[in-house]
């Protein structure tokens, strides 16, 4: 009997390029984008902290939630994506998903963070809509400008975590190395 090695399986696996995965990525952002405006709602529209807080967590855990579930988001499922494990291809569990998600997590805090340090400055909640938004922090420039420089930056981290993709074996970004895995076209996959 002919066992399949993981070395095997290597060579005929093509690795997710910058470019689909993008793609991916853009088609996720859209399927996201209903969350993105609950979270402005709750931010500009309608100030609520708790809304705003419920909201944000539930975009969190899109992305290690459905790549725990199925290897891959929707946007990857739809660019025939699978995001699998280093050593043996097999599909990825909770604990790849979310050391995955690291990079994402890092400017999803500091946002929870700026939110509060707004939702505590006093006359915020009285705001209603995005040009009372931009002149309140204006006018509280000195108690939030700090951490809304560091909320604006960090959205950088995932950015610079997929240029690596440029830089690396079998096209990898830096949460692929952290969780030990690999974004491949899905049916170049061996067959189980």
């Amino acid at each position: 009997m002919l066992t399949s090695s993981p070395l095997d399986a290597a060579a005929s696996v093509e690795y997710g390029d910058f470019w689909t995965r993008l793609g991916a990525a853009f088609i996720d952002f859209v399927i996201g984008l209903p969350l993105f405006f609950a979270v402005s709602y709750y931010m500009t529209w309608s100030p609520n902290f708790n809304g705003f807080v419920a909201t944000s967590v539930v975009s969190m855990l899109y992305r290690p939630v459905t790549e725990a579930v199925w290897s891959a988001t929707p946007g990857k499922m739809i660019c025939k994506l699978r995001v699998v494990r280093e050593g043996d291809y097999s599909r990825i569990g909770v604990q790849e998903a979310v050391l995955r998600f690291v990079p994402w997590l890092v400017p999803t805090l500091v946002g929870l963070y700026f939110g509060w340090v707004l939702f505590n400055t006093p006359g915020y909640r009285e705001v209603d809509g995005f040009m009372e938004m931009g002149m309140f922090m204006q006018r509280h420039q000195a108690e939030i400008g700090g951490v809304s420089t560091l909320s604006n930056l960090s959205q950088f981290v995932p950015l610079l975590s997929a240029l690596l993709i440029f830089f690396t074996a079998r096209n990898r970004a830096a949460h692929d190395l952290l969780a030990q895995t690999y974004v491949v076209r899905r049916e170049t996959l061996p067959r189980a």
